[in-house]
């Protein structure tokens, strides 16, 4: 998997894909049960994409390798809506949770 096709930025508190441009959609209508997940690794870089059960999960972005945080979210239109800590292979803890809300308050995201 080219992880680069993952990598998001947050810029003016939005998400946007890093190579491509493109401002992160998650919520889509024709397929409104579809999970996004996120993990973000040690060097602070943050990864978004769909989950496709058994095939491309949390440990699918980083090949298993530590991250800060990972779970779930919801963006529209690159604003956050939702996040949640939720990692079957990461199982983080609520200081990796805090962790990637100080990581959203760095990056001018609003967490209210």
């Amino acid at each position: 998997m080219e992880r680069k096709a993952y990598e998001v930025v947050v810029e003016d508190g939005k998400f946007f894909y890093k190579h491509s441009g493109e401002i992160l959609q998650t919520s889509d209508m024709e397929d409104s049960e579809s999970k996004w997940i996120f993990v973000l690794s040690t060097s602070k870089v943050l990864y978004v994409g769909k989950k496709k059960k058994g095939t491309f999960q949390h440990s699918s972005f980083l090949a298993g390798g530590a991250t800060v945080a990972a779970g779930r979210l919801v963006v529209e239109n690159g604003v956050l809506k939702a996040v949640w800590p939720h990692s079957g292979h990461y199982q983080p803890t609520a200081e990796n949770f805090m962790d990637f809300l100080s990581f959203l308050g760095e990056n001018n995201v609003d967490i209210t």
